[in-house]
């Protein structure tokens, strides 16, 4: 409780502050009571050495949270053991880098090790002239002899490289043509080697019906799910419209799903109408008085399940509030990381089939996860991929939406699915790769996707490196939680909320907040089930996306957040709705330390955009 006293002391939150904004970290509450205890009695100089020491710790361990420990161990050597000779403060990071100075430097070094080789090999009597000879050939590019000439950027460095294997795959037929689909060759069906996934949560096919029961049910159980999550964040009392009465309250809090909400005349207030299990309230948020609460009062959609902080109780059907809290993901908490290096690529939307398909983007792409671009380096990142995850929109589908068949240059559903599995049993057998569904796949249009129809998508579900769950799905590799999801409905939350469209990591942001994937009830096809399989009961530390077309990375209070691009190109769709697709982007993400690498799959290379810790 003494930590909670100090967080009110300014002196503590300004160094929560420092942590939070400056460190981009978290800390437990004895960790804050430590800090300002020693910012009380300690000389400024020595306490910024404290400071320095713990953010050195925190990049040199990848620590996500500073804990009492850390606090000890930093005092003990700077003040007992006196051993750190402390770094500036200053910001440490590095100046970005154009393009042109990535490939001078890897050029730079490259020539470097080949000079020191040449120097044991060579003879005393090779004049200077030979020598310079020697460098100009090895440097000099051949592109008569390459037709196809690809330039690879430098990206993020294998913690190791293995041996060059030759692939020891059967020869398989060349990539079909969009036009036509051929015979997919078959592979025996057999286990998967890998056995360190699990699947946390999944939604198999599944029986409507459109009864009030029904409806109820479904709403009931998203109110107790998330009134559970809200119950665990909330230091106080939480009670319900049956027991209201008359008066003042304190620390008390009444948790409603949220059916309206409107702005009073002037501005003044906000006026939220909701249900908890017995009745229906309304709740008077006076804006004036908490200016603090406007911004949470903004967020609230339909839907939602908020608490509020009750102050005054007007009546049995009215009540004035003095703060809002939604379900979110709180602040400190532990975020999990694979207990090796495992690299897991995410790319999204393939839309293959479609006339806008990017085919030779594509292809390029699968050439680089077998390992056979130009650049040695790619090649031994391609061998260290474990798992590829797509989410959602596999193919383009077939009725989607009026006219489509204009723009389809397979029109069949089956031979689709056929074509992509042509292409992904390209991919070497040692990388799983796991699907979910999205509006264009095989599945329902109806939120939650059950799995792709195995009778349409027969040539997937014949390859051994391929498993195919709903959409949403949560898995969980090494202990690492991942939440995959297409993203439905996310045109509509950011249009509700104020968020472009080209910040897609921004509206998961929010959906976090909430702690639901569509909270609004009927703008998106939604299945009134006796269970809301789109609730995040757990905290993912993890979330793929995609379904915009946009890549996009990001991070919310320490889940980390990635949307991918497409492999196709600008639609009528899209153009109505104002998104240019980023096209090819995909990600390299390792569940060990969240180095993070985004690259772009062009017509005729594997293109660096950035690369980061998230």
């Amino acid at each position: 409780m003494l930590s909670y006293i100090f967080l009110s002391n300014s002196e503590c939150k300004e160094i929560l502050r420092y942590v939070l904004e400056t460190l981009r970290t978290n800390i437990t509450p004895e960790a804050l009571l430590s800090l300002c205890v020693l910012k009380r009695n300690m000389p400024k100089k020595i306490f910024d050495i404290i400071l320095q020491y713990i953010e050195n710790r925190l990049r040199e361990k990848n620590l996500i949270i500073i804990e009492e420990t850390l606090i000890r161990e930093a005092v003990r050597t700077v003040i007992i053991e006196k051993k750190p000779k402390i770094e500036s403060r200053k910001p440490t990071k590095e100046k970005p880098r154009s393009l042109i100075e990535i490939l001078q430097k890897q050029e730079k070094e490259e020539t470097q090790e080949k000079t020191i080789v040449e120097k044991h090999m060579e003879t005393e009597t090779q004049t200077k002239e030979e020598k310079i000879e020697q460098m100009e050939q090895q440097l000099a590019l051949e592109p008569k002899q390459k037709i196809k000439q690809k330039e690879h950027i430098k990206h993020v460095e294998p913690q190791k490289i293995p041996e060059k294997k030759e692939p020891t795959k059967e020869k398989i037929k060349e990539t079909p043509t969009v036009e036509e689909a051929p015979t997919t060759i078959k592979k025996e069906k057999k286990e998967h080697p890998k056995t360190s996934i699990s699947i946390i949560k999944k939604v198999d096919w599944y029986i409507l019906s459109d009864s009030t029961e029904a409806f109820r049910q479904y709403f009931l159980n998203r109110y107790n799910k998330l009134k559970k999550i809200i119950q665990e964040n909330i230091y106080g009392k939480i009670i319900d419209t049956s027991t209201l009465t008359i008066g003042q309250y304190k620390d008390t809090y009444l948790i409603l799903i949220v059916d309206s909400k409107k702005m009073t005349k002037g501005d003044r207030g906000g006026i939220i109408v909701g249900d908890d299990e017995n009745s229906r309230i309304k709740i008077y948020v006076p804006l004036d008085r908490h200016p603090e609460l406007r911004n949470k009062f903004q967020r609230i959609i339909s839907d939602t399940v908020v608490a509020v902080k009750v102050d005054v109780v007007k009546s049995k059907k009215f009540i004035i509030a003095s703060d809002i809290i939604f379900p979110d993901i709180p602040r400190l908490r532990e975020r999990h990381n694979a207990s090796r290096s495992i690299k897991i690529l995410v790319a999204a939307d393939l839309h293959v089939g479609s006339k806008a398909f990017m085919k030779e983007n594509f292809e390029n792409f699968i050439e680089f996860l077998q390992a056979k671009t130009n650049n040695e380096k790619l090649n031994a990142l391609a061998e260290e991929i474990e798992y590829i995850l797509l989410i959602g929109d596999l193919v383009d589908g077939v009725g989607v939406y009026p006219s489509q068949k204009d723009e389809l240059a397979i029109p069949d559903h089956k031979k689709q699915y056929e074509t992509l599995a042509n292409y992904l049993q390209k991919i070497p057998d040692d990388k799983q790769i796991i699907c979910v569904p999205g509006n264009h796949d095989a599945s329902t249009r109806i939120i939650p996707q059950p799995p792709i129809a195995e009778e349409i998508a027969k040539p997937l579900y014949d390859l051994p490196t391929v498993k195919i769950l709903s959409n949403p799905a949560t898995i969980e590799i090494d202990g690492v939680k991942i939440l995959m999801y297409h993203g439905q409905g996310f045109e509509r939350i950011g249009g509700l909320l104020g968020i472009p469209l080209t910040q897609p990591t921004r509206i998961v942001g929010e959906l976090l907040r909430y702690r639901h994937l569509h909270p609004e009830w009927g703008t998106i096809p939604q299945a009134p089930l006796p269970e809301d399989n789109l609730v995040i009961e757990k905290i993912p530390d993890i979330v793929l996306t995609g379904h915009l077309h946009i890549y996009s990375t990001g991070t919310y209070k320490g889940t980390a957040i990635l949307s991918s691009g497409a492999f196709e190109g600008l639609t009528t769709w899209q153009r109505d709705i104002g998104i240019t697709p980023t096209i090819g982007y995909f990600h390299i993400i390792d569940i060990n330390t969240y180095e993070t690498l985004t690259l772009q799959a062009t017509e005729t290379e594997i293109r660096y955009i950035q690369s980061q810790k998230l």
